[in-house]
């Protein structure tokens, strides 16, 4: 049985399933908060699909950026559950932008304030 974790920070309840906290313990923790952030600004933003698992990239810029996918699950009436975490090439994230499915896109797309943009994708 998968270890869930839950947080409650503000209005941002989601859950963490083991697969995803092992992941995300191999980054440093400036890489995890990193991550961290990213999904959660756009948390409210993503879609929902009922019974099944959506992916959204994400990069940590750095001299050597990180690329990365979040598995997720929303559905209407239940937190969303971050499921994994993999790292990705930079082709693969491209794709992701082409399709507007990474965290850039919904950023662009829902958010109107600079401040946040900016925080959130220059880290």
């Amino acid at each position: 049985m998968d270890l869930i974790l839950k947080f409650l920070e503000d209005d941002n309840p989601y859950e963490i399933l083991d697969w995803f906290y092992k992941e995300l313990v191999e980054y440093s923790m400036d890489d995890a908060s990193v991550i961290i952030s990213q999904i959660l600004a756009v948390m409210d933003f993503l879609p929902q699909k009922e019974g099944h698992s959506q992916d959204v990239a994400g990069v940590i810029k750095k001299d050597i950026p990180i690329f990365f996918v979040i598995e997720y699950v929303k559905q209407e009436n239940e937190l969303p559950i971050l499921v994994d975490l993999t790292v990705i090439e930079l082709d693969d994230y491209l794709d992701y932008i082409v399709e507007k499915k990474s965290i850039k896109s919904y950023i662009n797309e829902y958010t109107t304030a600079d401040n946040i943009r900016n925080s959130v994708l220059e880290r």
